[in-house]
């Protein structure tokens, strides 16, 4: 009898701790698109990260940043990564509930500017200034990619309105690179080493020596929920800055494990990741808020954005949780 009563007891004391919110896992609905960009994300699951920060993250896939802005906006889901385009500084400008928080994933625009490899073959292309008037694309306009292409072809003395500018989905660009329906696009991996492997493709101009990559996608939040849960959000902030410094080696994106999990997230091909050009992530979650402040003048001049006067750094990153979380886990 008294051996049953230890085990009722033991069964009763199982079940309080289940019940108990602060001894159970926390869900946290993560969106992502299917990008190496966004392998942070992904790494903070595999590794266990969030699962050490008492976090059960709930993966939602999306089209777009822009789907993953909206989600976040309206509370649908907690976080994500994005782009800081004209959609995001209209959002952050109308007061919407969304904070952008620390960068993600870093790049040279030199790794996405793509020019077709036939007209640089034959010398038409051999410079930047040669595109002028010329078809080149990008995937969506008032997004990172239009900003990218202007500040390539300034190097060539040139802006986005000098040439012919198209728009179309980054799958796209690689067949018409291969018709010369364009002749240069900002192209994403893995579809820019996809135009490389296919011969319809080339990224003749290297970054210059000593140029920092620009912040290209951002950790973004909703306000609501980090507000009424700030532990909870700074605890996200140590699993998230945990993955980006494990990434922040580019040696480890020819680590098997590494391709595992992104080919697992994104369904890439493990060739394709092989050939692809890795981004980059800062292991102290900085970022140049100098470009931030250029891409925001951008889409104010293109007309993109609802308002006239600038938004100031501080209301275009909120980088409270990221210096916090730094501070915890010691700078790199």
């Amino acid at each position: 009898m008294r051996g049953g009563a230890v085990l009722r007891g033991c069964l009763v004391v199982a079940a309080l701790a289940l019940a108990v919110p602060g001894w159970a896992q926390t869900v946290v609905k993560i969106a992502f698109i299917p990008s190496e960009s966004q392998a942070p994300l992904f790494l903070a699951e595999e590794r266990g990260f969030y699962r050490e920060q008492g976090i059960k993250p709930e993966f939602v896939r999306l089209p777009s940043g822009a789907a993953i802005l909206a989600q976040v906006a309206t509370g649908q889901v907690h976080a994500g990564g994005g782009a800081l385009g004209a959609a995001a500084y209209n959002a952050l400008h109308g007061k919407q509930p969304v904070a952008f928080v620390a960068p993600m994933h870093m790049a040279y625009n030199e790794d996405y500017f793509v020019v077709r490899k036939a007209d640089h073959d034959q010398g038409r292309i051999k410079q930047v200034r040669d595109l002028k008037g010329q078809p080149c694309a990008v995937n969506a306009r008032g997004v990172a990619t239009e900003w990218i292409l202007d500040d390539m072809l300034r190097k060539g003395g040139m802006t986005i309105d000098d040439i012919d500018l198209k728009v179309l989905p980054f799958p796209d660009m690689v067949v018409a690179l291969e018709t010369g329906a364009i002749r240069c696009g900002i192209v994403s991996e893995p579809f820019a080493s996809l135009a490389e492997a296919k011969g319809v493709g080339l990224r003749p101009f290297p970054a210059p020596r000593g140029q920092r990559p620009v912040p290209i996608t951002m950790l973004m939040w909703n306000t609501d929920w980090a507000r009424g849960n700030p532990k909870l959000a700074q605890d996200f902030m140590v699993a998230f800055l945990k993955a980006m410094r494990v990434l922040s080696d580019q040696a480890v994106w020819q680590d098997p494990e590494i391709q595992r999990v992104v080919q697992k997230y994104t369904r890439v091909t493990p060739d394709v990741l092989k050939r692809s050009r890795p981004p980059h992530f800062d292991p102290n979650l900085e970022v140049d808020v100098k470009v931030l402040e250029g891409q925001q003048e951008f889409n104010l001049k293109r007309g993109y954005l609802k308002y006239s006067q600038l938004l100031p750094v501080n209301q275009l990153l909120d980088r409270t949780y990221a210096e916090a979380a730094v501070k915890r886990l010691g700078r790199r």
